[in-house]
């Protein structure tokens, strides 16, 4: 009786821990699918939307590409360096250049880093900056200038 509960608790954990593994590896192709989407989305018809962009605004030389909200696509170490600067936010540590265009790049992970590879592969020379709409949204961008 008692070596039969045994295997009872054995298979019950058994299929826990496999129903457990099974999510987990759903919940990992469901991040890895919406960053190709995003990564998909960047990067559709581009060279048409550059070339789009210079014919109809001349006077403008820069076309965003990609861009973030706050410290998505970025690696925790970013964000602790924001937080250890004591600028409060994103915005002011880049302003105040405690955080440069560098610490974009090596801490850049996901879509953001694909865009940006991409972009480098298609010989466009990308530059990444920090944006901000004026009221309460702010983040990374992915830009192209000629």
């Amino acid at each position: 009786m008692k070596s039969q509960l045994l295997v009872q608790l054995a298979t019950i954990s058994e299929n826990a821990a496999a129903r457990s593994a099974l999510a987990e590896q759903a919940k990992t192709e469901a991040q890895r699918k919406a960053e190709q989407a995003k990564f998909d989305n960047a990067m559709n018809g581009l060279s048409e939307r550059l070339i789009a962009a210079a014919q109809h605004e001349p006077s403008v030389r820069r076309f965003q590409v990609y861009h973030t909200l706050g410290m998505q696509d970025m690696d925790d170490e970013l964000n602790r360096k924001v937080n250890r600067s004591g600028k409060g936010n994103a915005f002011c540590a880049w302003r105040d250049k405690v955080i440069t265009e560098q610490d974009v790049l090596t801490n850049m992970k996901d879509a953001f880093r694909k865009v940006y590879e991409a972009c480098e592969k298609m010989g466009l020379e990308p530059k990444v900056s920090h944006w901000w709409d004026g009221a309460e949204n702010d983040g990374f961008e992915i830009y192209i200038t000629w």
